[in-house]
């Protein structure tokens, strides 16, 4: 099977398996988070991505045991993202319909049943992604130079460094990519995949600064002990890969649709993408 035919079944795997969504626990009160506004242009709701992001790593944190027995990943992966669509539907009035379509859950089972989320493939997972024709003929070659920054960020040798020291790290980068981000005049339609990105790098090393992954439900780390520093920048890049992820899998799904890639889809793209990004989180902090 060539690549270019093993990223299109990523994205267009059948529905398989029909499940529907448990009802979720409510959130706990002591929740606190910021409000995600303004929603007013594209480029300002990917803007919001991370603290999304944030909110929605948060919910699963404090509603869903990711130690729990499910039949397969699909039945897991479906629990996950309900669970998340269904908060952003409540909290920040979201679409849940927009927010959670089945590609985005075949292909993130996908991923899950290859083994696709370890260190060792996280680099050709997304080396795959940026030779995809695709994402690649949709999107400026400024908007991609960001992501292939990003990527060069995570690539070094973080061994040795603490949590608080790789997440001062990964947040300075991020706040050095945004200036840069901001600098240019962004035409319609360009620049969400990068913004999102950038905002999901930058809240996330804020929320792993404070927060040890083992304080996650069911997670195989003790709290008590510190991920080594190559595994703990790695949970920070699965959250950026997460975003990149979503939002690029509903640019090839729209690309596939009968109206193809249109400005109108953008919004979708980036739901995609943070809700990606916070079960990519989870995930990878619970040593699923």
């Amino acid at each position: 099977m060539n690549l270019k035919f093993s990223i299109l079944v990523f994205f267009l795997l059948p529905l398989f398996l029909t499940t529907s969504c448990k009802k979720e626990k409510e959130i706990a009160s002591s929740l606190s988070k910021e409000i995600a506004t303004p929603r007013t242009t594209p480029l300002e709701f990917a803007a919001t991505a991370g603290i999304l992001h944030n909110e929605g790593l948060e919910q699963l944190r404090l509603t869903f045991d990711l130690s729990e027995s499910y039949a397969n990943n699909y039945i897991k992966t479906d629990s996950i993202f309900c669970n998340l669509s269904a908060f952003f539907q409540s909290e920040e009035g979201l679409d849940s319909a927009t927010s959670y379509q089945s590609f985005m859950r075949d292909s993130f089972v996908f991923m899950l049943n290859n083994d696709n989320l370890t260190i060792e493939k996280i680099s050709s997972y997304w080396q795959s992604w940026r030779n995809n024709e695709i994402v690649t003929g949709n999107l400026t070659t400024t908007e991609l130079n960001f992501i292939d920054s990003m990527f060069v960020f995570f690539s070094q040798d973080f061994s040795g460094l603490t949590r608080q020291q790789i997440s001062t790290l990964a947040y300075n980068k991020s706040e050095n990519l945004l200036s840069a981000f901001n600098q240019i005049d962004w035409t319609t339609g360009n620049g969400t995949l990068a913004c999102g990105a950038l905002h999901v790098m930058k809240s996330t090393s804020s929320y792993w600064g404070s927060h040890s992954p083992g304080t996650f439900i069911g997670s195989n780390i003790n709290p008590y002990d510190e991920p080594t520093g190559q595994i703990f920048a790695w949970i920070i890049h699965a959250d950026c890969i997460g975003y990149i992820c979503g939002w690029a899998g509903a640019l090839i799904d729209d690309y596939h649709s009968a109206g193809g890639v249109q400005p109108s889809g953008q919004d979708r793209r980036i739901q995609q993408g943070f809700n990606w990004a916070a079960g990519s989180s989870a995930i990878a902090a619970g040593g699923w």
